[in-house]
């Protein structure tokens, strides 16, 4: 190759391509809410009410578990971002051989917030400042999950 432009060029496009590879897209750790015990049904207004500040979309779905309550999840998107939340786990007692059934806590709620569009136009911070300032305007508990977990009780 006699060119060095075209060298360059031809580099450079490598290094591009090689930067476009499937990664995990960048996400925040995972936040935790807690509902109180007669409020479970609200979980779903906590959901539009964030969806509706950030005028995101929203994905509803619910799971139904062998035993217990049933798994709800919601995906509130919009801007290149989705908040993903869902019913937090709940370990039982530990049968006569050590293992736990596990099954949903409705009054816990679990979300994070990952990048999910080509262009992401809103930071994580202001979804997550609205998810916690909404959650405290229903004067339910909002807590930060520890590095690495999620939001099991």
């Amino acid at each position: 190759m006699n060119n060095p432009a075209v060298a360059i060029l031809l580099c450079g496009g490598a290094f591009a391509l090689a930067s476009c590879t499937y990664t995990r897209p960048p996400q925040t750790g995972f936040y935790c809410v807690d509902i109180p015990e007669s409020k479970s049904s609200d979980a779903g207004r906590f959901v539009k009410s964030v969806a509706d500040q950030l005028n995101f979309k929203i994905s509803e779905t619910q799971f139904a578990s062998a035993k217990g309550p049933p798994n709800h999840v919601w995906e509130v998107y919009g801007r290149g971002v989705s908040m993903f939340v869902g019913s937090a786990l709940k370990d039982g007692e530990p049968d006569r051989f050590g293992n736990r059934e596990t099954t949903f806590n409705p009054n816990r709620l679990g979300f994070n917030v990952a990048k999910t569009g080509l262009w992401q136009r809103v930071r994580f911070d202001k979804v997550v400042a609205v998810a916690e300032s909404t959650a405290r305007q229903l004067g339910w508990r909002f807590t930060k999950a520890a590095s690495g977990k999620g939001c099991a009780t």
